[in-house]
């Protein structure tokens, strides 16, 4: 009997729908728009950048802007190699008032070369919970939030990695 991979898939999509929707929990990319859930800057010392010694790039904050339970924060990732980056991730850890260690990640790879030595490229980091709760339970304002730089590929095949997220 030939299976119909149509039917599983609409079977599974309202599913994924419900679950994400439930969660409150939102996270945008550079590639997608982010709802205008943040409109002032974030407080002093919210959003860190925890940058390594070792690493071949360099991450910074451009601009940050943050709401109760949600942040939106514009970085730019300059290539300090002497190589050409073809994929990388980028990861966040924040804390909520009652949610701790909430984490996220977002990346690239399998589009050939992104940044040749040198360039630069803005990054979009967008989380948070919009109506303030994770299934139901309030996660309390945002308290803390730390991006670093999880991975690089570059194009001579090797991979830098950052050790694990607290």
């Amino acid at each position: 009997m030939k299976k119909n991979k149509g039917f599983s898939f609409l079977f599974f999509l309202p599913l994924v729908l419900v679950i994400n929707l439930n969660s409150g929990c939102s996270i945008s990319s550079a590639k997608s728009e982010s709802k205008d859930l943040t409109s002032t800057d974030c407080q002093e010392g919210l959003v860190n950048i925890e940058q390594s010694s070792n690493s071949s790039v360099q991450l910074s904050i451009r601009e940050a802007k943050c709401s109760d339970f949600h942040s939106n924060v514009k970085l730019t990732l300059k290539n300090t190699s002497d190589k050409s980056i073809t994929g990388y991730e980028i990861s966040s850890v924040q804390d909520y008032e009652n949610k701790k260690a909430v984490k996220s990640a977002q990346g690239v790879r399998g589009e050939g070369v992104i940044l040749k030595s040198g360039e630069t490229k803005e990054i979009i980091e967008a989380v948070g919970f919009t109506n303030g709760t994770s299934y139901g339970k309030p996660v309390g304002k945002l308290q803390r939030m730390v991006i670093r730089i999880s991975s690089i590929d570059f194009d001579d095949g090797t991979r830098w990695l950052q050790e694990n997220l607290r």
